[in-house]
């Protein structure tokens, strides 16, 4: 069942499901803005002598830059298909779909963190963990979407 046209200022009931369309912008939206926080997570050198060299020190921040950029690039690839599937939503696919774009919009501090502890040489372990930690919890929130839209 559809979202039904309301009056001005009414409310929705609940359990009523609605159109995923609006879901779909306002993921991507959400989306976009965590792949463009990564790249300003990038500081150019300061010493612009050296500025070659300069470059070539923030290989840590392009590596995590790619390495979280295509990760993101997947999961917004598969929420296009998983919503392909989906056919309206209600507030548990809402629920859902705000865990995931939270998680999502975590990663670009969680690349920065990557990026800052392999140019340091300390905290490497942790950073890799935190970074995978990330993506573990966006894969069980897909999952769990996943499961619930479709069924």
């Amino acid at each position: 069942m559809m979202e039904p046209v309301q009056e001005p200022g009414g409310s929705t009931p609940f359990g009523v499901e609605r159109d995923p369309a609006r879901v779909v912008a306002f993921s991507d939206a959400v989306i976009a803005i965590a792949i463009t926080l990564l790249v300003l997570e990038i500081r150019p050198p300061n010493d612009t002598r050296h500025l070659l060299h300069g470059l070539a020190t923030l290989w840590p921040s392009y590596l995590a830059y790619a390495v979280t950029f295509m990760l993101i690039g997947q999961v917004w690839a598969n929420h296009h298909i998983m919503f392909d599937h989906i056919r309206s939503a209600d507030r548990v696919v809402l629920f859902l779909n705000t865990v995931l774009l939270m998680d999502i919009a975590f990663l670009p501090f969680a690349a920065s963190v990557l990026a800052d502890s392999f140019r340091d040489g300390n905290g490497q372990r942790t950073a890799v963990v935190l970074h995978g930690i990330a993506f573990e919890i966006r894969g069980r929130s897909v999952q769990r979407h996943l499961a619930v839209c479709l069924s």
